[in-house]
């Protein structure tokens, strides 16, 4: 009985550490910024360096927000995290204030 729990621990932590280590940042960065610039065309975004968070978030960091190429606004961190039903509805991109 020990042993398909240890093959089980072992699979996760694996999937845990290589999901860390071979993260696409990049692409998710360039993916989110061409979407928060496409919901708002006025608004423009970039940040320095995307990664990923527990549980199941992204977070970007030195983020810089512009309107009509003058920065409005600077921020440390930002955390993007799907709501926890988001993932099985139909209906998608719904934003919470």
């Amino acid at each position: 009985m020990l042993t398909p729990m240890l093959y089980l621990a072992y699979a996760l932590l694996a999937t845990a550490v290589f999901s860390y280590l071979l993260f696409p940042g990049q692409r998710m960065k360039a993916f989110i910024l061409a979407r928060m610039n496409t919901l708002v065309p006025q608004l423009s975004v970039t940040a320095q360096d995307v990664g990923i968070g527990f549980p199941l978030s992204l977070e970007l960091e030195n983020i810089t927000w512009l309107v009509e190429g003058n920065p409005v606004m600077t921020s440390n961190r930002l955390t993007i995290k799907p709501g926890i039903f988001s993932l099985v509805q139909k209906k998608k991109n719904r934003f919470r204030h």
